[in-house]
């Protein structure tokens, strides 16, 4: 037997273990064992932050209630769409859901209730200066970022971080393996009868709980 301290003692004596590659859907709780570097930016091409419309910033400078401008739509796109089709002009809009990448010509994003549609027709009530509602390539992640540092103790944040990034996997210190043994003739374990002269084995219990949660 030994004491508290001397046990804490072994312990810190100990080597983490060798690092292995672990998928993301494994990693939650683990150390990160090296520094982690972004394989994509995040977004991967300028996209919209609203529902709205794609259009000449220029175009809508003086919209307002009392003044409103009406641009014809050429054409919708939504997140994950190929916009080579597109190309939005003076005197045009295209309709652009959340997400959705930037059509080429476009210099802002006005939000749906600043418009009404009418067949192929917006009217437009409001002005969206140059760059409104658009968030420009890699302004959450750039590639080649280092995004996670060695050390880092891998939360659900973190995990979400590294899959923005465009990473499946992650170095990491895995878990040890402990065994827990109870002695004693007098201990039962859990489900067993305490019969007369015995006793349960509820500190193994709590030992491997409190293992658990470290």
């Amino acid at each position: 037997m030994i004491s508290l301290n001397q046990a804490h003692q072994h312990i810190s004596m100990l080597h983490s273990l060798p690092p292995v590659v672990v998928s993301l859907d494994q990693a939650l709780g683990l150390v990160c064992a090296e520094d982690v570097c972004a394989l994509a930016n995040c977004p991967t091409v300028d996209s919209s932050l609203k529902d709205g419309f794609a259009i000449v910033s220029t175009d809508i400078a003086d919209a307002s209630p009392s003044n409103p401008v009406t641009l014809t739509v050429v054409g919708a796109v939504t997140a994950g769409e190929d916009t080579d089709k597109f190309r939005v002009t003076s005197g045009t809009a295209v309709r652009i859901m959340t997400g959705a990448p930037i059509p080429q010509g476009a210099t802002s994003v006005l939000a749906s209730e600043f418009a009404r549609v009418d067949g192929k027709f917006v009217t437009i009530r409001a002005d969206a200066r140059a760059g409104r509602n658009i968030l420009r390539r890699g302004s959450d992640i750039v590639q080649g970022q280092v995004v996670l540092v060695r050390g880092n103790l891998l939360g659900p944040a973190y995990l979400g971080l590294m899959a923005a990034a465009g990473l499946n996997k992650v170095l990491c210190y895995p878990l040890p393996k402990v065994a827990v043994a109870a002695t004693g003739s007098e201990l039962v374990w859990p489900g067993e009868p305490v019969t007369p002269r015995k006793i349960a084995a509820s500190n193994m219990v709590i030992a491997a709980a409190e293992l658990q949660a470290l």
